[in-house]
């Protein structure tokens, strides 16, 4: 294998790593604001609460309310 071949791949494994750690701080920072005030982070949506076929009217019986985090 070339030197060339070597550090390409090096330099492959350094950007996957660095991906990897700034994707899992990220997500470890959205967990902590989540996690501080959980109330505050939900909205209330409308969803079917059953399976609707394709032009059906909607009728307010299909659907329910939830809370969602944002």
């Amino acid at each position: 294998m070339g030197i060339r071949s070597v550090l390409v791949a090096m330099l492959g494994i350094a950007v996957a790593g660095g991906s990897a750690y700034g994707a899992r701080e990220y997500l470890d920072q959205s967990r902590a604001v989540a996690a501080t005030d959980p109330a505050a982070a939900l909205v209330t949506v409308v969803v079917a609460g059953r399976d609707i076929p394709f032009g059906q009217p909607i009728q307010p019986q299909m659907l329910q309310v939830l809370s969602w985090p944002r």
